[in-house]
């Protein structure tokens, strides 16, 4: 269970750091959470310099709430969560119609490319494969299907079972530029940003590419 409260200042730039506007955290259901309780049972709360935000999920048939709980600063344990493994993230906004969609590895990666126009889900953990049913879904709704994951090790083991199995593209972001997508976007300029942008909007519509500046590309058997 959690106490939510509004973003502070000091939150919201930390967001913004990253691309991620308010009207975005809205849309995608994340709040800042004051207290954290487990099993009703008093937790930890945050503080200036230990932010907690909450992803909600939604309700069960028991009206139990799904939170998943992000504590960035956290060197132990960042993440604590409700959700059942098959739940996706993203999943809820996506729009009825859209030529495309990535696959990434975090809900904060998904926002950030939601705010530059891709369209984007991620598995409740990058760990954890999508199931079969939920791949046929998206293959049947969406012409260009792409895997965006880390460059490290976990992210390229894990993005090359769907690559192996389904025939999905797999993109990564060059190691000397970040790890992540929303990485890169704190760490360069918005104007620099967008050409990332424009890297990811071609490789979704060239299927012959193998590299841009900023990604290495690795088709699939079978692109949709």
């Amino acid at each position: 269970q959690v106490e939510i409260q509004d973003f502070t200042e000091k939150e919201l730039l930390w967001w913004k750091g990253f691309g991620i506007s308010l009207k975005t955290l809205q849309k995608f259901k994340v709040y800042s959470i004051k207290n954290l309780f487990l099993n009703g049972n008093y937790f930890t709360s945050s503080t200036e310099t230990s932010p907690i935000f909450g992803y909600y999920g939604g309700v069960n048939k028991e009206e139990l709430e799904y939170w998943r709980i992000y504590m960035p600063t956290k060197r132990n344990y960042r993440f604590m969560s409700n959700w059942s493994s098959i739940m996706i993230q993203g999943v809820k906004q996506l729009p009825k119609i859209s030529d495309h969609l990535i696959i990434t590895k975090s809900m904060k990666d998904l926002m950030t490319l939601y705010e530059y126009g891709l369209i984007a889900i991620s598995p409740n953990s990058e760990n954890t494969m999508m199931t079969e049913h939920q791949i046929e879904k998206v293959f049947l709704k969406y012409k260009k299907i792409i895997m965006l994951y880390d460059n490290d090790l976990p992210g390229v083991k894990n993005a090359n079972k769907y690559h192996k199995k389904y025939g999905i593209t797999c993109v990564f972001i060059k190691r000397k530029y970040a790890k992540d997508i929303s990485d890169l976007h704190k760490k360069i300029s918005q104007t620099q940003f967008w050409i990332v942008i424009e890297e990811l909007q071609q490789i979704l519509k060239d299927e012959n590419l193998t590299n841009t500046k900023h990604f290495y590309i690795f088709h699939g058997k079978k692109d949709n």
